[in-house]
């Protein structure tokens, strides 16, 4: 239930269901946005620039829980990955080969914050081919190609914070847990699982 797939206003009907102010809610049901001019865009966060870096969002932030990059500092913020040992010609080759509605391009990038800032990347950038398209099969499927093939990947770990203490604990926590919500995706690709079977069973 990562990419739960529903509406705003959806969302906030059901929220209001039985209130007692719900009779004073309209929800006006959206066109799809996939139809709208690039024009009319308004990004719902500054990383978030294009339709396609949404689109590919659920799938490529999980890469915050690794140490590769993301995009965040580039123009192609959450269209891209990158890190200076990534195969991204082995990488864009293998992703046009998955059944994502997505095309890949080997490049280079050169972010401006974060661990890599300042430096140039080898780096995959993702495009739409389709509508849908699978943004988190593509995030799932590329986590275990490069986890398979690339022995410099590993995953990011953070200091634990109890809600509401400030105080950091000695214990760490993956990153990847926190994103998706569960340690299941980092302890199947760990386990060697593939992809088509990890999704699978999410997909059941």
């Amino acid at each position: 239930p990562f990419v739960h797939g529903r509406a705003l206003g959806t969302l906030v009907a059901d929220a209001l269901s039985g209130h007692f102010h719900s009779d004073k809610l309209t929800v006006i049901p959206a066109q799809s946005g996939d139809s709208a001019p690039d024009a009319l865009w308004v990004p719902p966060s500054p990383a978030l620039q294009t339709p396609d870096a949404v689109h590919f969002y659920p799938g490529l932030v999980l890469f915050e829980g690794t140490n590769l990059s993301e995009g965040r500092g580039t123009p192609l913020s959450f269209r891209c990955i990158g890190a200076p040992w990534l195969d991204a010609a082995g990488a864009a080759k293998t992703a046009n080969g998955w059944p994502t509605g997505v095309a890949a391009t080997a490049c280079e990038i050169q972010p401006d914050s974060g661990d890599f800032a300042g430096q140039t990347l080898p780096a995959v950038r993702f495009e739409r081919t389709a509508v849908p398209c699978d943004g988190f099969g593509l995030g799932v499927r590329l986590l275990a190609w490069i986890a398979s093939t690339h022995r410099e990947f590993s995953w990011w770990t953070a200091p634990i914070i109890p809600l509401g203490t400030g105080v950091r604990e000695a214990r760490e926590r993956h990153v990847i847990d926190t994103l998706l919500g569960s340690d299941s995706l980092r302890k199947a690709l760990d386990r060697g699982d593939s992809a088509d079977d990890i999704l699978s069973r999410w997909r059941v």
